[in-house]
């Protein structure tokens, strides 16, 4: 009875999805069974943007509010609120997407926009040894809407997004700590 968002699979095949059925206030469910069956997870009653897990470690979960970034370390049972974004939640600017890669830490990208016409989001990395250290990646004049860490990020240090200057959408790409659209890897 409900629309399924933001599937998304762990390193085990365990689905999880933000769905907002009848019957319950809770919205972040997963599946153990190839998606034949679904339960609520994590008590969460939230608004879910998107959903993120560790590739190789299928215990590692995150989800995003339009101002909140939630950690779980025992596969959804229980989330913490991770350091926010300075700017998430402030000023009109909400959090658009996450992705997740696994390095000697967990390096979470998160995209934002600015909901004002003429003013923009932007795509930030934290690295989990670093926990309140938020960076921005500096995409310019941009509201990001997607972002995706290359599958061997470690090898090629790659980022991509998907980004708007509110007239215009383009994919964008970023190579280690060189500028994005600075060479096409």
């Amino acid at each position: 009875g409900s629309d399924i968002r933001h599937l998304t699979m762990a390193a085990d095949g365990t689905l999880y999805c933000h769905a907002t059925p009848s019957g319950t206030s809770y919205t972040l469910f997963k599946s153990t069974d190839s998606g034949c069956t679904w339960s609520y997870t994590g008590q969460v009653e939230d608004a879910i943007i998107d959903i993120a897990t560790v590739p190789g470690d299928a215990d590692t979960i995150y989800y995003a509010t339009s101002t909140t970034l939630y950690r779980s370390t025992d596969a959804g049972k229980n989330f913490t609120a991770m350091p926010g974004l300075e700017s998430a939640g402030q000023g009109n600017i909400e959090i658009t997407a996450i992705a997740v890669t696994r390095g000697q830490s967990n390096l979470i990208a998160a995209a934002t926009k600015d909901t004002d016409a003429g003013e923009y989001g932007g795509i930030y990395l934290l690295d989990e040894n670093d926990i309140f250290n938020w960076v921005d990646t500096g995409c310019g004049d941009y509201d990001a809407y997607a972002v995706a860490f290359a599958p061997n990020y470690l090898e090629n240090r790659q980022l991509a997004a998907v980004v708007t200057d509110e007239t215009d959408t383009w994919v964008i790409s970023k190579i280690g700590n060189g500028a994005w659209n600075g060479s096409i890897g």
